[in-house]
C-alpha cells in the first residue's frame, strides 16, 4: 500500500475508527483499524473499518495520490497520535516489510507495526429488505440533544441505556412527527418534531448510548441520513460512512401508556425557562451537601426557589403567569434534575401536576418530560450521639490508655475502607458489556 491523503482527511477517518475500541475486549483486531485502499473506482480512495462486539463504524475517504493499492490493519490510536503530531497538510503512507511508515511534508517519521487484516469479521451492514427511514441529519442530532440527558446510566438497564427513535404520521394529518424519547429510574424526556421524512412508517429504533457518540458532530454537518434495522442490529448510514450498534435483548419500556397514565395534568403555571436556568445555576453553585435539594413554591404569581442545605442559604424569586386557579404549589427536587429538563425545553415551558403525582414540563415547541420530585430534607444539624455509661473510668490496657492490636493483622481486615478492592464490573461507561443482554447470542 502506498498513497497520500489530507492530513485532516485521515484524521476525521480515525477519530469515527476510536469508538469501537474493544477495550473489554481480547480480541486479535481489538482497538485497531483496517484500511483498504480501493484501485478499482473513478477517484482513488480508501476505507476504514473498526469493529468490536457492540459497534462497528466504516467511513470512506478520497486520497490524494494512489501509487500501490492494499489493504492493512493498525493500532487506531497510535496511528491517530502519529497524525496529529505530524507537520504539514498531507501525510505519505506506505507498508514496507510489514511496517506502516508515515512521512509529511517535512522530515519527521513514523513507524507503525502492522496487523493481518484476515483477523476482522465480516463488516455488520443492512441488507436492501431491512426497513429503514430517511430524515435530516441535523434534525435527528436536535432531537438527541433535547432528551439524551434522561438515558439510563445504571449499567443495568442496557435497554434503557439510549434514545427510541419513533417516526409516524399522526391520524389527520399529512406532515411526519419523529419523537425522541429517553427513560432512567426518576424522569422520562420526549421531543418532538414534524419532519419531511421518507421510507417505511411507522418506524421505531432504539439508537444505544455507544452509538450516541459517534454520532455527535457528524449529523450536524449532514444533510439526509438512513437509519435502518436488520440482524438484530441498528445502522444509521450517511452518505460516507456507516455506524452499526448491536441491539439490547430487551425492549423499551412502554413510554406511551406511562404518559397516558399521568392524565389527567393540571397547569400551573408558565416559567420563563432562560431566567430559571440563570437562576437556579447560581443557587447550585452554593450547594455544599452534594445531595441537597432546592425547595420550588409557586404563590401569589410568584415562583421561589429555596436551596436547602443545612450550611448555605441561597433563593431567588421569578415573576410568573399562573395558568390554574391553584393558589399555591410546592415540591421539592435536585436542582440538575430540573436544569437537565430545561435544557430540553427551546422555549418557555408550562408547570404541570399529573395524576401520578409527579412533575411534568412542557413546551410549545414539542418537548415534554417529568420528574419524580423528592421527599422534603430536613436542615437541622444531625444531633449528638450519646455516650455509652459503661465507660471506663481509667486508662485501658497497654499505654496511654490505647487497646492492644494483634500484629497479625492480615492485609484485607487492616485495608481502609477507601482502598477496598473494586467489584468485578465493567468498566466501559456507555453501559453493560455483557453479551447476555443483548440480541444476539
Amino acid at each position: 500500500m502506498d498513497i497520500e491523503i489530507r492530513r485532516e482527511t485521515l484524521l476525521r477517518a480515525l477519530e469515527k475508527c476510536l469508538h469501537p475500541s474493544g477495550k473489554e475486549e481480547q480480541r486479535d483486531y481489538s482497538g485497531c483499524t483496517m484500511i483498504t485502499v480501493h484501485a478499482n473506482q473513478k477517484e482513488p480512495a480508501a476505507s476504514f473499518y473498526a469493529v468490536d462486539t457492540y459497534l462497528c463504524v466504516e467511513t470512506a475517504v478520497l486520497v490524494e495520490t494512489l501509487t500501490d493499492p492494499g489493504k492493512i490493519a493498525v493500532d487506531t490510536k497510535r496511528l491517530h497520535l502519529m497524525a496529529s503530531n505530524m507537520p504539514g497538510d498531507s501525510v505519505h503512507l506506505v507498508v514496507r516489510d510489514g511496517k506502516l511508515i508515515l512521512t509529511g511534508d517535512r522530515r519527521r517519521r513514523y513507524t507503525a507495526t502492522t496487523f493481518d487484516p484476515a483477523l476482522f469479521p465480516p463488516l455488520r451492514d443492512p441488507s436492501d429488505e431491512a426497513p429503514r427511514i430517511k430524515m435530516p441529519g441535523p434534525m435527528l442530532a436536535e432531537l438527541m440533544h433535547r432528551v439524551e440527558h434522561g438515558c439510563d446510566d445504571s449499567k443495568q438497564r442496557p435497554h434503557l441505556a439510549g434514545i427510541l427513535l419513533h417516526a409516524f404520521t399522526p391520524e389527520g394529518r399529512q406532515m411526519t412527527a419523529v419523537e425522541a424519547v429517553s427513560m432512567n429510574g426518576y424522569k422520562l424526556c420526549q421531543a418532538q418534531a414534524n419532519i419531511l421524512v421518507g421510507g417505511q412508517l411507522p418506524f421505531k429504533a432504539f439508537l444505544p448510548t455507544r452509538l450516541l457518540k459517534p454520532l455527535h458532530g457528524v449529523l450536524e454537518k449532514e444533510g439526509q441520513i438512513s437509519i435502518a434495522l436488520d440482524n438484530a442490529s441498528v445502522f444509521v448510514m450517511t452518505p460516507d460512512t456507516l455506524f452499526g450498534a448491536l441491539l439490547p435483548r430487551d425492549p423499551f419500556i412502554n413510554y406511551e401508556e406511562m404518559i397516558r397514565q399521568s392524565h389527567p395534568m393540571k397547569a400551573i403555571c408558565s416559567l420563563p425557562t432562560v431566567a430559571m436556568v440563570d437562576s437556579l445555576k447560581a443557587i447550585s453553585a452554593l450547594k455544599n451537601q452534594r445531595d441537597a435539594q432546592v425547595r420550588f413554591e409557586f404563590k401569589d404569581s410568584t415562583f421561589s426557589m429555596d436551596l436547602v442545605d443545612a450550611q448555605t442559604n441561597a433563593s431567588d424569586v421569578l415573576p410568573v403567569k399562573s395558568k390554574s386557579e391553584i393558589d399555591s404549589f410546592v415540591f421539592h427536587a435536585d436542582p440538575q434534575y430540573v436544569l437537565d429538563h430545561l435544557k430540553g425545553a427551546n422555549a418557555d415551558c408550562t408547570l404541570l401536576e399529573t395524576k401520578m403525582n409527579t412533575i411534568a414540563f412542557q413546551t410549545e415547541d414539542g418537548y415534554f418530560g417529568f420528574m419524580v420530585p423528592q421527599q422534603p430534607k430536613s436542615t437541622d444539624p444531625p444531633a449528638p450521639t450519646s455516650t455509652s455509661s459503661t465507660k471506663e473510668k481509667g486508662p485501658g490496657p497497654g499505654r496511654g490508655g490505647k487497646k492492644k492490636t494483634s500484629k497479625k493483622t492480615s492485609k484485607k481486615a487492616s485495608r481502609k475502607p477507601e482502598e477496598q478492592p473494586e467489584q468485578d464490573e465493567d468498566e466501559d461507561e456507555l453501559g453493560s458489556a455483557d453479551p447476555s443482554q443483548y440480541t444476539n447470542d
